[in-house]
């Protein structure tokens, strides 16, 4: 399921997908092993962001 995003601030992300708060940790690492870089994570309640750049410089907020 697909989304607009937030960055962990409340503002826009420039690219984004929502999924389960377990699978975003997963996602995360997939998208790691691929290349992209942590910039962020946080938590609150049972909201999740973790906050990546891809190789390109292009933000990926996943939520």
């Amino acid at each position: 399921m697909s989304s607009a995003a937030v960055e962990p601030d409340g503002g826009p992300a420039a690219h984004g997908v929502q999924v389960t708060f377990d699978a975003v940790g997963e996602h995360a690492q997939r998208s790691m092993a691929a290349g992209a870089t942590l910039v962020a994570e946080r938590s609150e309640n049972t909201n999740r962001w973790i906050l990546l750049i891809d190789p390109e410089g292009d933000e990926s907020c996943l939520q």
